[in-house]
């Protein structure tokens, strides 16, 4: 992230005028100055500036030109901050459109009294936030933005410890709530700021010169209303910590969890399922947004495999976007969610095994995943993201279970070597609001596979379902025998019984009404046996014999 200095840059174009400047902070508590702009001070300046008022604790260039003002319109307290964005004329340097408030004091200089600008104030905490209450009118494509920066060397050119801005872009009419996450940078032992700057602006460049579009893209006349500034403090201020190559950040105190923020210089890696920090076990419970793809391209870090434990119950967007290198990942049973662009442009990864406690297909989960040839999609699956597998040329086999209810657009586009879907719904899903779910797919040569002879009817007569030019069903309509030449299936006792095997087959068993409820090998066993759950009836195929059977 660019750091944001709009009101920095132009009070140095100010100091010009003034021989030998230096900078410091402001001398003040450990608490934002004035949050909600309810004490405000008249300051006199010498020609040629003007006299103006200002929050106190704050700066502003209103001595050049009024841009902040005092309103009774307030959400906190009797008063809040009009941010107005104004022309300023500085001679030589040329015109300037700009209109900011930041933490600190520039009258003294102005006045002459000092030659040390002060910017922002001291603050040692960790928050994890700033909130506040705006309001915006924007004059045609212009942005408002509120900036907050900690760093650690007091100073206008501090060592960031961390960042956040909100930028905001269309007009505003009421009091809205606004939240700037501020983000860490530092790699641990993440140490505490001495500085806090908040610089605030109703345009978002802060200067526009001599109105040359190229030099930045502020608006005369757009107006931001600001009141009731407070951080939020994250539980507890120690914001992360790193073991054995894994950084943490801890994601509350009280019950002691902690998520996976990053990792550096690993290639195979093992989450543990706790981790000890200040003689403190934390269980680790979720991994943060981008986890690993923020290292994946780095010299010292290329990711090829990654395990998880069972206490992970979420994990954000983007965890593996762009590891390239990746090739095997194991996702923890109580995962719900394959969150959207998960496993994004992962190249190098084959095939995965998507537990079956899994739910959802996030949006563009395994999009331009190019070497994915085999995936499993659990029972319970009730939805499929719009992109879900977009570009993945190697995939060959999909299975939709009768669970999915939704399937989103493009979900299989550019799935070139798609050659078989199995479809276990016995009536087909409406793909009404499903474009171009299987564009770039062969319908000529990629069979459906459906669960049974009416089915097959159905299907044939549904939008897209019936591009499919061959079609086939799963359980076919006779299968009178349970034994072939010298293979014999049985069940005894609430057990299959395989018997005549010379060879590993694949085994896969249905119910009567199309649902895959086991998909193996036999594993060179004589002797096959496998629980069944209730009396029924269940299609049983080993290889390409299949026996319908009773039980």
């Amino acid at each position: 992230m660019k750091t944001h200095l709009s009101l920095r840059k132009i009070c140095l174009v100010l100091l010009t005028f003034i021989p030998g400047i230096t900078t410091s902070v402001i001398d003040a508590q450990d608490s934002i100055p004035n949050p909600s702009f309810e004490e405000w001070e008249t300051i006199s300046l010498p020609a040629p500036f003007n006299p103006y008022t200002e929050p106190v604790g704050w700066g502003t260039l209103n001595g050049v030109a009024e841009g902040v003002t005092k309103t009774t319109d307030a959400k906190d307290g009797q008063f809040a901050a009009r941010i107005a964005s104004k022309k300023m004329n500085l001679g030589k340097f040329g015109t300037f459109i700009t209109a900011n408030l930041m933490s600190g004091d520039y009258s003294s200089v102005l006045e002459g009294k000092t030659n040390e600008p002060e910017f922002g104030f001291p603050y040692t905490k960790q928050p994890f936030a700033l909130t506040f209450w705006y309001k915006y009118f924007p004059v045609e494509n212009d942005t408002a933005s509120i900036y907050v920066e900690l760093n650690t060397k007091r100073g206008i050119y501090g060592r960031y410890s961390a960042r956040g801005v909100l930028k905001v872009t269309k007009t505003v009419n009421d009091w809205t709530k606004g939240i700037v996450e501020i983000s860490y940078d530092d790699f641990p032992p993440y140490e505490n700021p001495d500085t806090c700057v908040i610089d605030i602006t109703s345009s978002l460049s802060g200067i526009t010169r001599n109105g040359d579009p190229g030099f930045g893209a502020s608006e005369e006349g757009s107006v931001l209303y600001i009141d009731g500034l407070s951080f939020e403090m994250d539980e507890p201020q120690d914001y992360g910590f790193e073991k054995d190559g894994i950084y943490y950040r801890i994601t509350s105190s009280s019950e002691k969890t902690v998520a996976v923020n990053g990792v550096y210089g690993l290639v195979d890696i093992n989450i543990p399922q706790s981790v000890n920090y200040n003689q403190v076990d934390y269980t680790v419970t979720s991994v943060d947004d981008e986890c690993f793809s923020e290292f994946a391209d780095t010299p010292d870090s290329i990711i090829h495999s990654v395990i998880f434990p069972p206490s992970i119950k979420t994990m954000g967007k983007r965890v593996f976007g762009s590891c390239v290198a990746l090739r095997f990942v194991g996702l923890p049973s109580s995962l719900t969610t394959i969150s959207q662009e998960m496993f994004y442009a992962c190249h190098n990864l084959a095939e995965i095994t998507i537990p079956e406690s899994i739910t959802s297909i996030g949006d563009g989960a395994f999009a331009e995943c190019t070497h994915l040839s085999s995936i499993n999609i659990p029972n319970k699956l009730t939805s499929i993201g719009q992109y879900a597998f977009v570009g993945c040329q190697s995939l060959s086999t999909i299975s939709l279970p009768s669970s999915i209810t939704t399937l989103g657009q493009y979900a299989f586009s550019g799935c070139a070597n798609l050659n078989s879907i199995y479809a276990y719904s016995q009536v087909p899903l409406n793909l009404t609001n499903s474009a171009g779910i299987f564009s770039g797919v062969n319908t000529g040569t990629c069979t459906l596979y459906v669960t049974n002879d009416d089915a097959k009817k159905l299907y044939a007569q549904a939008d897209v379902w019936k591009d499919f030019i061959k079609m086939q069903s799963i359980i076919p309509s006779k299968v009178n025998s349970t034994s072939t030449g010298k293979l014999t299936v049985i069940i005894k006792d609430g057990r299959l019984q395989i018997t005549g095997l010379t060879q590993t087959e694949q085994l896969a068993i249905y119910t009567a009404q199309g649902i895959r409820m086991y998909l193996g090998t036999t594993a060179d066993q004589v002797i096959y046996q496998k629980s069944f759950l209730k009396h029924s009836v269940y299609l049983i195929k080993i290889g390409e014999q299949s026996f319908k059977i009773s039980y």
